[in-house]
C-alpha cells in the first residue's frame, strides 16, 4: 500500500466508479482496479460492492475513512508548503512537558527542520502543564505539547493527542504486601519519590493517599524521571509514574506494579494554542506534524478534557 493507492481509493469513493477515478488520476481503469484490490488485500476486507454502473462502499469504509483522510490531508498540506518555502522563516517557540521527551517528539522536530531549514526552532521544556498553559496564554510560546490540566478558557484551544497510563511502582525486590495501598489507614515503610512534587501526578496520588489515611515515611523530590527510575530499580521508595517510562524494567522484574483503589488512570496529552496568536505557515506546519506523529487514532475524544484531567477526578 502507498499514498497513490489511498488517493485512488478516495477518488473512487467520491466518484462512485472506476472510469471517473481513472480520468481524474490519469491512469487506466485496470490500474484503478489494481490499487483498490491491493488496498483490500492489505486491510483484509471488501471495500466496494457493484450496484449497476456504480460502486457502493461497504460498511467498513466508514471506519477507515477518517484515518485515510488524515493521511491525505497531511500530505496535501505538506505539498503546499513546498511552494511556500519563502514563507517558512522566522522563529518558532514550542513548549513541552519534561516527561513528554521521547523519540516521537524528536522525530517531529527533525521533520520540521528538514522541511523548514530557515526557521529558528526554540524548544522549551517545563515541569508542569500549568506553566505551559500560562505561557501560551501570554503568547510567550507559539504552541505547546502538554499534559491536560483542565480549565482552558478562551482564547486557548486544545487538540487531544493521546493519553498516558499512570501506575504505582516499587522496586522488584521490595518486600511489601500486594494490597498495601488499598488498605485504609495503612502505614507504608517507604518514602514517596517524585521528579517534581508540584506536578499533577504527584499531587493527585498524594491527595488520594491522604483521603485513605495512608501514611508513609517522607516525600523526596529528585529532579528527573531518570533519577526516580534509578531509585526504584535499587528498591528505594515508591512512585506514581507513567507506565511507559518503566515498561522495560517491569518486563525484566526490576520494577513491579502494585494495585490501588484508583483503578485505571490516564493523563491526557494535548496540543495547546492561543486563538489570538497569528497562525504563521511555520506554526501550521509543526501543528500538522505534531498531530500526524503524536495523535493516537484510537483515542476516545468524547469528554477528553474532563476525563483525562487528574485533579478533576473526585471518586476513587
Amino acid at each position: 500500500m502507498n499514498l497513490l493507492t489511498l488517493k485512488i481509493f478516495e477518488s473512487v469513493l467520491r466518484n462512485g466508479n472506476f472510469l471517473a477515478a481513472s480520468k481524474e488520476n490519469n491512469c487506466s481503469q485496470s490500474s484503478v482496479s489494481f490499487h483498490i484490490k491491493n488496498l483490500e488485500e492489505f486491510l483484509g476486507v471488501q471495500l466496494f460492492e457493484k450496484t449497476g454502473r456504480y460502486l457502493r462502499p461497504t460498511a467498513v469504509v466508514q471506519e477507515i475513512l477518517p484515518d485515510i483522510k488524515v493521511i491525505l490531508d497531511a500530505y496535501s498540506s505538506l505539498e503546499k508548503f513546498k511552494f511556500k518555502e519563502k514563507e517558512l522563516i522566522g522563529t518558532l517557540k514550542v513548549g513541552f512537558n519534561d516527561a513528554l521527551v521521547n523519540d516521537k517528539l524528536a522525530a517531529v522536530f527533525q521533520k520540521f527542520k528538514k522541511i523548514a531549514p530557515n526557521v529558528t526552532l526554540l524548544a522549551e521544556s517545563a515541569s508542569t502543564a500549568y506553566e505551559l498553559k500560562d505561557k501560551v496564554l501570554k503568547n510567550e510560546l507559539d504552541l505547546a505539547i502538554s499534559f491536560n490540566c483542565g480549565d482552558y478558557p478562551h482564547p486557548l484551544s486544545t487538540y487531544p493527542l493521546d493519553s498516558e497510563p499512570l501506575v504505582l511502582a516499587v522496586g522488584g525486590s521490595v518486600k511489601i504486601e500486594e494490597n498495601a495501598f488499598k488498605l485504609v489507614h495503612n502505614k507504608i515503610n517507604l518514602p514517596f519519590i517524585s521528579a517534581d512534587l508540584s506536578g499533577g501526578p504527584s499531587k493527585f496520588f498524594l491527595r488520594h493517599l491522604s483521603q485513605l489515611g495512608i501514611t508513609f515515611e517522607n516525600q523526596m523530590q529528585v529532579g528527573s524521571s531518570e533519577a526516580v527510575l534509578s531509585l526504584l530499580k535499587n528498591n528505594f521508595g515508591f512512585a506514581y509514574v507513567f507506565e511507559s517510562r518503566c515498561a522495560e524494567e517491569i518486563r525484566s522484574g526490576q520494577v513491579k506494579i502494585l494495585p490501588t483503589l484508583l483503578g485505571d488512570v490516564d493523563l491526557g496529552i494535548l496540543l495547546l494554542k492561543n486563538k489570538t496568536h497569528t497562525e504563521t505557515p511555520a506554526i501550521s506546519l509543526i501543528s500538522k506534524l505534531i498531530i500526524s506523529t503524536l495523535q493516537n487514532r484510537r483515542l476516545e475524544r468524547n469528554h477528553f478534557i474532563e476525563r483525562t484531567c487528574l485533579m478533576k477526578r473526585k471518586k476513587f
